[in-house]
């Protein structure tokens, strides 16, 4: 081999065992990140979840935290020559997308009024990168030995370009179900009650998360995979995707953890105000089922919202009281793409 094919070799070596690097730093760094934010958020994780019944609320909740932190825990793990592992890993970050297609869901269907078509739409768009992610799984994810880098996870049979189609598919589908639920959240406060409220009432909750922290953030969060990952496609078809991937999914689960953990609470501190209101007047409690509709099997997520100025002056006079003391991407090792659609 001559001098100049030697140090090209080396000088692919050396990239790729930076890419390496800098996939497995970002990995940790997030790893790092959602141990650290379990540990903020485990006393209310307990005592909303673990001390109640069993609802569909609760079982969302837990596949969103720890199906994250099972895959991020495995990603880490030193594969070795073992296919099983580098599949399971693959796998249990495919199933990540379940549980946030069915919240999103719930999310519509709560805030379009109880709209099963609608709610049924949000679903269906958010289980385009789950089936998506399952369809290139079939065309073959193992564990391919490098001689260098030991064994590495590779779908082999899909190429850079059906990697960029299956990419734009997943993502416009995140893209579009976050549109509609920033519309459903706008169009459902009139104008007068677009503000925010110290009080976490269940209404507030809503609007403040489900626009702001969840809707409008996951939109930009899917937009930049989105845009990042074509452009690493385009830019270099065998090399690495855009790092940014490597953060979307955790901090998603992050947003969802802290959205159902303050919709749990503002459903029982709305459920506290009620009773309370009761034991003073006798239309306190129609006014309460009038405005909040709990579901029977979803918890609190499921809650059809009717904002009307009886809430917005409710909601005034409890601030008054207490206003004193939430990938399709190239395996750099080999020409080879992995999926994260």
């Amino acid at each position: 081999m001559s001098t100049g094919a030697q140090e090209a070799e080396d000088a692919q070596i050396i990239a790729v065992y930076d890419v390496l690097y800098t996939t497995l730093t970002c990995t940790y760094a997030v790893l790092a990140l959602i141990v650290f934010e379990y540990g903020l958020t485990f006393r209310q994780e307990v005592e909303m979840f673990w001390n109640r019944k069993l609802t569909g609320a609760t079982a969302l909740f837990l596949l969103n935290r720890y199906l994250v932190i099972i895959f991020l825990i495995l990603g880490v793990t030193p594969s070795g020559p073992s296919q099983k592992l580098v599949k399971s890993a693959t796998m249990f970050e495919y199933l990540v997308y379940l549980p946030w297609a069915v919240f999103a869901a719930m999310r519509a269907y709560a805030l379009a009024a109880r709209n099963w078509q609608i709610g049924v739409l949000v679903l269906i768009l958010g289980l385009v990168p789950f089936a998506v992610n399952v369809a290139v799984f079939g065309l073959g994810i193992n564990g391919v030995v490098d001689p260098i880098f030991g064994c590495q996870g590779a779908a082999t049979g899909l190429t850079p370009e059906l990697a960029k189609r299956l990419t734009i598919t997943s993502r416009t589908a995140l893209i579009i179900a976050d549109l509609l639920l920033i519309v459903l959240t706008w169009r459902k406060l009139p104008a007068s009650s677009r503000r925010w409220t110290r009080v976490p009432s269940l209404t507030s909750v809503m609007f403040n998360y489900a626009y702001v922290m969840v809707s409008s953030i996951l939109f930009i969060l899917n937009t930049l995979h989105l845009i990042f990952t074509l452009i690493s496609i385009e830019l270099s078809p065998t090399g690495p995707a855009s790092f940014i991937t490597i953060f979307t999914n955790p901090l998603t689960c992050i947003l969802v953890s802290r959205f159902l953990l303050d919709l749990q609470g503002a459903t029982r501190k709305s459920l506290q105000l009620g009773q309370e209101a009761y034991l003073h007047t006798e239309t306190a409690d129609a006014r309460t089922k009038s405005t909040i509709v709990f579901e029977r099997v979803v918890g609190s997520i499921a809650s059809t919202l009717e904002y009307r100025a009886d809430d917005e002056s409710d909601e005034t006079a409890l601030e008054g009281d207490h206003s004193g003391p939430g990938n399709v991407e190239s395996d750099a090792a080999g020409g080879s793409v992995q999926t994260k659609c």
